[in-house]
């Protein structure tokens, strides 16, 4: 027998469940929705594709697993929303990775104030997300300082300076 917490997804009537409602978000934009194992999720603007991996918290019931695969949907559908422009030069790969996390905290403001129904599946996401980050002072310095920038867009309404503090070491 399978275990349901790594197969709940691969149903069709699941997957038409979190496509439809995912386009549902989208209102009419016209887009791929991809559910696949891999990775987090993404969204391409040019090639119109917004993708979840619905494995990306493997040890969480099914129930679970589904809000979360919801969360980084509904995350997904904020940048088709609300984010126009992204640094692209090679050379510029500290503020794109800045940029991202700055927008991803920006544009799940947004969806959650636009659609009020997904702001508990984003909320579950970032505490999952938090909890699950690795202490930061591994990281070479230059790094550490992206990954506070990035740690911060959960901490903030999770946490207090101290705790972030610790997580430096």
């Amino acid at each position: 027998m399978a275990d349901p917490r790594t197969t709940w997804w691969i149903w069709r009537k699941v997957q038409t469940r979190l496509v439809k409602w995912t386009l549902a978000l989208l209102q009419g934009r016209r887009y791929t929705v991809r559910l696949e194992a891999q990775g987090t999720g993404y969204h391409d603007r040019q090639g119109c594709v917004i993708q979840a991996n619905p494995q990306m918290f493997p040890e969480q019931p099914p129930e679970a697993q589904f809000r979360l695969t919801q969360g980084i949907l509904a995350h997904e559908v904020g940048h088709a929303l609300f984010t126009d422009g992204w640094p692209e030069r090679p050379e510029q790969q500290a503020l794109r990775w800045i940029v991202n996390a700055t927008e991803d905290s920006r544009i799940e403001r947004a969806i959650s104030i636009y659609y009020p129904g997904v702001a508990p599946a984003i909320r579950l996401l970032g505490d999952l997300t938090y909890a699950g980050q690795a202490s930061l002072g591994r990281l070479p310095p230059a790094e550490q300082a992206l990954g506070c920038c990035l740690a911060w867009r959960w901490a903030h309404s999770r946490t207090d300076e101290a705790e972030m503090h610790d997580r430096l070491n």
